[in-house]
Parts: structure tokens; sequence; C-alpha cells
């Protein structure tokens, strides 16, 4: 049995979905997985431990996947972007920051309707399976809510390449604009997999989970987004969240409102369990500690806010 200890800001509700994403990363990559909580009386942090089954480290493991994995965009069999005024659209060529995104059919497809900027993406590197993230693209009817945070110009998959692989200027020396998860893995791998969480880089763009990269233009007084600023997070949360929420949803306290509860579980638990004590769906069988948290507006986008604990 092999396990990893990490801290964990739980008023960061990014990092708790990252916890999940932990699990089930290494469910899908090495075996069944479990994990759970520590805390100690009165500390604003908790640790998270993850364990799996032979000797491998199982945090490092999942980061290296996601250093090395290919972006793949998805789309079902023969589908095309729609027309727009009668005309086939363009492709769109990628921007500075950006990079391109190759896109591959999908036969079966989790929504209805495709949208062209959430399209569900695979993962791949090597010989592991890949791995499929389409929460953003979930149509409700399929069982799971929808939950997609980020709008604009952005897709799912330039977020994931951006969050894993960096993003580089064009031309036939590119040059880095923003790091990724492989940087940060090939600056410090030790320290990547020690305090996966908070190492943090400059980003422009993201899935929205790591509460340090939200902002309101009420709060900055600006827009970022409109002066093309980066904030600093970390692309391990907004990766690891995004994967967390492809089975999980929060526990809505306030639909209309957008206020959601998230419930920290002690001891280990394995994956199929963890989703549900995360949902608060296991009540007093364990020990628990539950916070709050609020969606916020971001010019278009939708950003997680620091939560609150329910004492």
């Amino acid at each position: 049995m092999a396990d990893r200890t990490i801290p964990v800001d739980p008023f960061n509700p990014g990092q708790v979905f990252a916890c999940l994403g932990l699990m089930e990363a290494a469910e899908a990559l090495i075996g069944p997985a479990e994990g759970g909580f520590t805390w100690k009386t009165g500390a604003t942090t908790v640790d998270f431990t993850l364990s799996t089954q032979g000797d491998a480290d199982p945090v490092a493991e999942v980061l290296d996947f996601l250093a090395a994995a290919e972006v793949v965009e998805l789309a079902p069999n023969g589908w095309e972007p729609p027309k727009k005024d009668g005309k086939a659209e363009k492709k769109r060529d990628a921007k500075d920051g950006e990079s391109a995104v190759r896109r591959e059919d999908c036969p079966t497809f989790p929504g209805a309707v495709p949208e062209k900027m959430a399209l569900p993406i695979l993962l791949r590197r090597g010989n592991h399976p890949p791995v499929m993230l389409c929460h953003w693209a979930e149509d409700e009817k399929a069982g799971l809510p929808p939950f997609k945070l980020y709008s604009g110009n952005r897709t799912g998959a330039s977020i994931a390449r951006a969050m894993t692989a960096g993003t580089w200027t064009k031309g036939k020396t590119p040059k880095i604009v923003t790091r990724g998860i492989a940087q940060l893995h090939e600056a410090d791998r030790d320290g990547l997999c020690r305090d996966p969480f908070n190492v943090l880089c400059p980003m422009k763009g993201s899935f929205n989970f790591d509460t340090r990269g939200a902002w309101t233009a009420l709060d900055a007084g600006y827009s970022p987004n409109d002066q093309g600023d980066a904030v600093l997070a970390s692309p391990v949360v907004e990766m690891l969240a995004a994967w967390g929420v492809e089975a999980f949803r929060p526990a809505a306290v306030d639909q209309g409102h957008h206020v959601y509860r998230l419930t920290l579980w002690t001891g280990s638990l394995p994956t199929p369990l963890a989703r549900a004590a995360l949902g608060g769906a296991l009540g007093d069988l364990i020990d628990t500690r539950t916070y709050r948290f609020s969606l916020a507006m971001a010019g278009k986008n939708k950003v997680v806010t620091a939560a609150t604990e329910d004492l």
C-alpha cells in the first residue's frame, strides 16, 4: 500500500474538489483508491491522504500523467461546427498564448446537442487508458446537472491544454506565455508532489475552480480579462477539480443564489463513498466538517468564491 499526505485549504473549494479529483485520477490510472482528511481543532488547514495498492506514490503518478498528457477534443461522428450566415465556419487559428488542439470523432456523446465551445476532451499518455472529461458538456438528462463555470471564447480543450502544457506564442520559435503542469513538474517534481495545490503561476484562463484566481470587477476595480492581465493560481487545482466533478456535484443549499455545501470527512473512504461523503450523503455516520461557498460572476464567467465553515 502506498500513500501520500498533502496540505489542503478547506476554505478553497477548488482544492477540495481537487482532492476528489486525485482519487478519481488514481482510480483510473493505478487502481482502487482511498482518501480522507485529518485536522486539528481550530486549525485553518487540513491534511488529505491518498492511498492506493502497490508501491508507487499515487500523487506523483497522477502528476506524471497530467504533465505529459495529450489533450484531444471530442465531437460526435460526422459533426461539423454550425454554419454562420449560410457559410461553413472557418477553423479558428490559435492566437498567441493558445495551443492548437486536435479533434477526434466520438461514438458516444454526453449531451443531446454539441456546443462548439463546450466539447468533451480526452487525456492520453502512453499506455495508460485514455480518460474522458466532460462535465461542462453534460446534458442534465444524462444524470448530473451541468457545472460549467467558464464562458467566452475559450473551450474546455483549450483550457485543459493551457493547464497541462502551458501556453506558447506562435511562430517558428515559440516562447512560453504561461506555465502549466508540465513546466512546474519539470522545474521541481518533488516539490510539486509534496504540496501540489500551492505551486502557483500566472494564468489567463481556467476552469474557474481555484479561488485564488477568482476575481470580480467589483473586487478588482477593473476586469483583468479586458486588460489581458494574468492572475496567480494553480493549474494542478484547476485540472484535478475538473476531474473531481466528473462524477460529483456539490450539494445545493440555495440554488437560486448559487450557494453550495461541501462536507469533509475523517478516516479513509473508497472513491465511490468519498463522492457521497463530500456531498453530505453519509450524514452522522462519520466525523465531518461542513463548508458553504457561492458562485460569483466575473465578466461572463462564474467563479468559485472562498468558503465559510458551518459551526
